[in-house]
């Protein structure tokens, strides 16, 4: 992840595969089981994808298709106005 920036530059497409990784339990700061990860797996989905990582290997694919859903709208829709209420 540290260095993320210099895959992407590569222009060669980067596969990120976090999923349930050890240290996504030391960015939870406590132990863990796999599946409580997912979440900050799903976390380093979206910070992958913002980074411009072009695919994802994931366990929950349904938590993390819908976050990737959701960042690739907002980078699409970037400078528009959104009413979310």
């Amino acid at each position: 992840m540290a260095r993320l920036d210099e895959l992407v530059a590569t222009e060669y497409p980067v596969l990120l595969a976090t999923s349930r990784k050890r240290f996504t339990k030391e960015m939870m700061g406590y132990d863990t089981t796999p599946v409580e990860r997912d979440e900050v797996t799903a976390a380093t989905t979206a910070y992958g994808i913002m980074k411009g990582v072009r695919a994802v290997r994931v366990h929950n694919v349904e938590l993390n298709a819908k976050l990737a859903k959701g960042i690739d709208f907002l980078k699409e829709n970037e400078n528009a106005r959104h009413n979310f209420s």
